[in-house]
């Protein structure tokens, strides 16, 4: 019979047949090998097989340590014969890969899902009979181990519960806060939000950020002294002596109490928040029972079981205790504020002051300068509109 040999060559970057040496019998039928090539042009001879079932993983190269530093003198090639023309066709020249596999698993099927009871090592036979008839002081030394012995599935199960909440916290802070609708009223505002209730709706601005029952609780509005506290903070002194008897003005000197109380808050530290004395001679004129229920507002209270209350700050409470700052200097400066001296009052950067401000939906202008730095006001104009969230992270 004649046969008809007939070469076709792999000329540049096209397509070339390839060799493996060895190919597992366990990665057939049910595994298909996936064929790569270096994308780096500098490497593009270089070519991966891989493969992998439930039982093994395959990968063969034809580069690295895998690969006989040993060259050999001729070239291999595929062939495919057509029986019936008698054609025979060689491709080539072929590359050759050297292949590895790694074992996965070698469980039995027929013992994967049978449920065995654990026999007891010898240790813990040993302690049982200690337990059963050994002396006090073996008995003792038995139950010292097992209490000091760390419950790894317990610690796991503790430890993957902290961090998954601790994930969720961190995404939670980080997720942008969704902007309100325009038909949410002031009443159905977020409760646990560090903005202040607001009301879109407001066709004033000095009622942008409610009073009495958004800026300052009832029963807080209620308790308010009609005497003026002595030492004043000096910020809510700049605004001079109010006549009480005019109901505007009773209400502006409300304010500005309330206000003092914030202002001398915010300058506190922590630990000061703790100090009956220190908080007493802030809110001078209010009841014991006021002074908690105003910490309770800018802190968390922390009860232990001895009864003893103590008040934490964090950063969020921190916030809400300055962005309510804000809202009651709009209605005593008629919702146009002088940047500088209230961040002076409350010790921080006229740029954080313009964060906070900017986030009530405040808008900022600047005129001439002042020492070297801008005169900046801070206004409050209806209807109320938010910063967008930024989408960086």
């Amino acid at each position: 019979m004649k046969i008809k040999v007939c070469l076709e060559t792999s000329s540049g970057e096209g397509p070339k047949p390839v060799l493996v040496d060895t190919l597992p019998n366990r990665l057939f039928p049910d595994c298909t090998l996936k064929l790569q090539r270096n994308g780096n042009p500098r490497k593009s001879k270089q070519l991966k097989l891989t493969g992998e079932n439930d039982k093994v993983r395959f990968e063969a190269v034809n580069f690295g340590a895998m690969v006989p530093t040993v060259s050999h003198a001729y070239s291999l090639a595929v062939c495919k014969r057509d029986k019936r023309t008698g054609e025979m066709i060689i491709y080539g020249p072929a590359e050759r890969l050297y292949g590895k596999q790694s074992v996965l698993a070698y469980l039995k099927e027929d013992t994967a899902d049978q449920p065995h009871e654990e026999q007891p090592d010898y240790k813990q036979a040993q302690n049982q009979l200690g337990e059963a008839f050994g002396t006090k002081k073996r008995k003792q030394a038995i139950s010292s181990v097992e209490k000091n012995q760390i419950n790894m599935q317990r610690l796991q199960a503790t430890s993957s519960a902290f961090i998954n909440r601790a994930i969720d916290e961190t995404i939670t802070q980080r997720l942008p806060t969704p902007a309100p609708s325009e038909t949410s009223t002031s009443s159905s505002i977020v409760d646990n939000r560090v903005l202040p209730p607001y009301n879109l709706h407001a066709l004033d601005p000095i009622e942008c950020y409610p009073l009495v029952n958004g800026l300052i609780p009832e029963d807080i509005w209620m308790s308010l002294p009609e005497q003026e506290p002595s030492g004043m903070h000096v910020y809510c002194s700049g605004f001079g002596k109010l006549d009480s008897n005019q109901q505007s003005a009773k209400s502006l000197h409300f304010v500005l109490v309330y206000l003092n109380y914030l202002l001398k808050l915010f300058g506190l530290k922590e630990n000061q928040f703790n100090d009956p004395k220190t908080t007493g001679a802030i809110f001078e004129g209010l009841s014991q029972e006021m002074h908690g229920r105003i910490l309770e507002e800018f802190s968390e209270k922390l009860e232990s079981d001895s009864g003893r209350v103590r008040y934490k700050v964090p950063g969020q409470k921190r916030d809400r205790l300055a962005l309510h700052i804000f809202g009651l200097a709009f209605h005593v400066a008629k919702c146009s504020i002088n940047v500088k001296p209230l961040a002076e009052a409350m010790s921080i950067s006229q740029e954080k002051a313009c964060k906070y401000l900017k986030a009530m939906g405040a808008k900022i202008d600047s005129s001439g300068k002042q020492d070297g730095k801008y005169i900046r006001t801070a206004r409050l104009e209806c209807p109320l509109v938010f910063p967008k969230p930024s989408l960086k992270r």
